[in-house]
């Protein structure tokens, strides 16, 4: 990242990240750049999170989980890959939505957290499509919510959070191509452009479909608008849990 954001304003440096661009300046000091120091030039795909519990769980619904959590405070664990990792922002933001009294557990990523929900060390998490579709298709942990604006094709039974009454529970990872932000204009357009090209083609929607992404395709403007939304939402969530520089 700081080597992109160092690179030449005429250059065609490429950086290409996911939502820690955006929440590891929330979480950590000194690491030498925020997103206000590189320029988006296509937001290309998403992907989103399914709550999983073990299939022989007692909670049914999300409802269940979070008057469970509100009556036993501190009772039902969260597994997240770190602290100040996405998953972690997105207990926090479950837990500011809802109220839930939950405790976080971190794991050091989803293998070990779909582990933990197995094993019975801890109680649930979200976790990103991908990892769970294993899961979910083996019938060994069960999906409760999903993050989604709709519901999965893959998992048709599993509603979204949205239909649960939480339309802004709607964490979810995503692929962003960057630039510096001191790059030519010129070249920021022709970037753009030329990205939202390829992402049209049948052939790369297939590969980022296959991989369990959703494709988005956003030019320059749109991206931007994006990821400011992004900044604002996970820095009120980062305020709600007291999560400041380390």
């Amino acid at each position: 990242m700081k080597a992109v954001k160092d690179a030449a304003a005429d250059d065609y440096t490429v950086l290409i990240a996911p939502p820690p661009l955006v929440q590891i300046p929330l979480a950590r000091k000194d690491i030498g750049f925020t997103c206000r120091d590189f320029t988006p030039i296509n937001l290309t795909a998403k992907f989103y999170f399914v709550m999983l519990v073990k299939k022989d769980a007692p909670w049914r619904g999300l409802e269940e989980i979070i008057a469970e959590a509100k009556s036993n405070p501190g009772k039902l664990t969260w597994g997240t890959a770190g602290s100040g990792t996405s998953h972690h922002f997105s207990l926090e933001l479950f837990k500011m939505l809802t109220g839930a009294d939950l405790t976080h557990v971190p794991l050091g990523g989803e293998t070990p957290m779909v582990t933990a929900i197995l094993a019975g060390h801890v109680s649930m998490a979200f976790v990103t499509l991908g990892t769970a579709t294993p899961q979910l298709q083996g019938g060994t942990l069960r999906g409760l919510v999903v993050t989604s604006p709709s519901r999965l094709k893959e998992f048709p039974d599993v509603p979204t959070t949205a239909e649960k009454s939480y339309p802004t529970l709607n964490p979810r990872a995503w692929v962003v191509f960057l630039v510096p932000a001191k790059t030519l204009q010129a070249i920021v357009k022709r970037l753009g452009d030329a990205f939202q090209e390829a992402v049209r083609d049948k052939e790369i929607v297939g590969k980022i479909e296959k991989a369990d992404l959703t494709v988005e395709n956003l030019g320059p403007e749109e991206a931007a608008k994006f990821l400011a939304e992004e900044h604002k939402k996970w820095a009120e969530v980062a305020k709600f849990a007291k999560i400041t520089p380390q």
